[in-house]
């Protein structure tokens, strides 16, 4: 006696979305899934925690716009090349040297501004009180420490 396979070939090979009831509609992969619902914890459920009031999170402060425009200066390093900056007139000359130096590769402390002929700006003054406007020309030299 010759036993034959338990199932049918078309079984086997059967698609699972033709086994589904004519009437049953297609399932909807972008909805989203039904949450599961809690586990009741039995010495729990009787007594309440209270709640703990809520704790705001801070703000972020966020810098108010000023109504200061934006000014560019023009650096003449006088080896040939110039370079615009765009600042406020408000920025100190130490904050400019930064501005400066990350624009032209140079550290901060390494360059000396000046108006041609005269004395270099400190960096505790703002452009404004050396009359720095917009469109205005300074020099860069490279300060040695000598």
């Amino acid at each position: 006696m010759i036993i034959g396979p338990k199932y049918d070939d078309e079984d086997r090979y059967d698609d699972r979305s033709s086994r589904r009831i004519e009437d049953e509609a297609p399932r909807d992969r972008r909805r989203a899934r039904s949450p599961t619902p809690p586990v009741a914890n039995t010495a729990s459920s009787t007594a309440k925690a209270p709640k703990e009031p809520k704790t705001k999170k801070a703000k972020v402060p966020r810098i108010a716009p000023t109504a200061e425009p934006m000014i560019i200066v023009n650096v003449n390093d006088r080896l040939g090349t110039k370079t615009a900056i765009p600042c406020l007139a408000s920025d100190s000359i130490g904050d400019f040297k930064k501005l400066v130096g990350a624009h032209i590769g140079r550290k901060p402390h390494e360059i000396m501004l000046k108006r041609q002929g005269e004395r270099p700006f400190k960096d505790v003054l703002t452009l404004e009180d050396y009359g720095v406007s917009h469109g205005v020309q300074l020099d860069l030299e490279v300060d040695t420490g000598d």
